[in-house]
């Protein structure tokens, strides 16, 4: 509760302020009280929504929210939540009375550690601004409701509405039955032992892939499901003419092979790792051109710098030498050649010789001696030039 002995020295404004500020730093009980409160209600089926999607959904409307209430201007960051909200919830089969009740918690539970956090002195001040928070959360569920009705109808359109549900009960089952995948097989129209290929893609590239993919999705060859953040689409492999894989092949993305109906939900765990631990992509790769920079990010991630400690040496050289040793030691790793290495850099084989000596001495790393050289490859790969 608020201290109350300089109340009557503040103006409703402050005190409002103080509440407002005071209520953000309460964001993890009030994500719990969240969690309670859906879990009490039983609005969604056990399997429709991972745990982890309704944790990391909570924080992010919540967050808004509060902000909103705090005087801030309604921002396009807030309509992209609604539309993502909603859209997804669509996606996952949950039903639109569900959803909007489900949005409506966070007014009860906000109005409640408000009044806790105000006490009987502020009971005035919290009545006056409760069609505020009303306003605020009107606008919110109308947005949320729009892009769930928008989605609904484009999934209704193209009779993918009871595949969108099957797939989310697959990729979100806490455990996976023989009857989620019995009825998964016969909704995608395979076999339960059928083997696909799978690609995954961020948020950036979805509309992109969804124009790509348009008419095998539409014809039933290609399948695709919304994963966290990400979008995978998935096809059985040698059915289609050219194959997906070709025409995606330029969208940043990750492409995994052979991957059985059961194996779904864990490649797209595996995708989503790898589209965030990868770096930048410049096309859809797989494990063979993404082993260097993940292998990096881990070892960083267990020991902090590992990567960039072994490359440190070559920073005392000038900026045209380090970027010629770079380039050369790189095509040098990628063939094993110094004469394929000095055709593809353009200079005499014994340039490319004197360049690998360099950073050697530079990095104690030589090239030559194959342990060395993969430490040395995974290090460049994520190297900033």
């Amino acid at each position: 509760m608020m201290a109350s002995e300089q109340g009557d020295r503040r103006s409703e404004a402050e005190i409002w302020d103080e509440l407002v500020a005071a209520l953000e730093r309460e964001m993890p009980e009030l994500v719990e009280e969240f969690m309670t409160e859906l879990t009490d209600r039983g609005l969604y089926e056990p399997d429709a929504i991972t745990v982890e999607d309704l944790r990391q959904t909570a924080p992010q409307t919540l967050g808004m929210l509060i902000s909103r209430l705090g005087g801030r201007a309604p921002e396009p960051k807030d309509a992209e939540l609604a539309e993502s909200l909603g859209a997804r919830r669509a996606r996952q089969g949950i039903p639109l009375d569900a959803l909007t009740e489900a949005v409506r918690i966070d007014l009860v539970i906000m109005w409640r550690r408000l009044r806790r956090l105000a006490g009987p002195e502020h009971v005035a001040l919290l009545a006056d601004r409760f069609d505020l928070m009303m306003a605020v959360l009107d606008e919110y569920v109308f947005d949320v409701q729009s892009s769930f009705l928008r989605e609904q109808a484009a999934l209704q359109r193209d009779s993918r509405l009871a595949t969108e549900r099957d797939l989310s009960r697959l990729f979100n089952a806490r455990e996976i039955t023989q009857s989620v995948l019995d009825r998964t097989a016969m909704t995608l129209g395979v076999d339960v032992d059928t083997v696909f290929d799978l690609a995954a893609f961020d948020s950036d590239h979805a509309e992109r892939v969804a124009a790509v993919a348009e008419r095998a999705l539409l014809a039933g060859r290609v399948f695709s499901y919304a994963y966290r953040d990400i979008t995978c689409v998935f096809w059985v492999r040698g059915l289609s003419d050219p194959e997906p894989a070709e025409r995606l092949a330029q969208i940043p993305g990750v492409h995994l092979n052979d991957v059985a109906l059961a194996e779904l939900p864990r490649a797209a765990r595996s995708a989503h790792e790898l589209l965030n631990t990868a770096g930048s992509l410049e096309r859809l790769s797989g494990l063979d051109a993404m082993w260097a920079p993940i292998s990096a990010a881990h070892l960083d991630t267990i020991a902090p710098g590992f990567t960039s400690n072994l490359l440190a040496g070559l920073d005392d050289l000038g900026d045209y030498e380090h970027d010629r040793v770079v380039e050369t030691v790189r095509a040098y790793l990628e063939s094993g050649s110094v004469k394929r290495a000095s055709e593809t850099v353009y200079c005499h084989r014994n340039t490319v010789v004197n360049r690998l000596a360099t950073f050697r001495s530079w990095t104690g790393l030589d090239v030559t001696v194959p342990a060395q050289a993969a430490l040395a490859y995974v290090a460049l790969s994520r190297h900033p030039r």
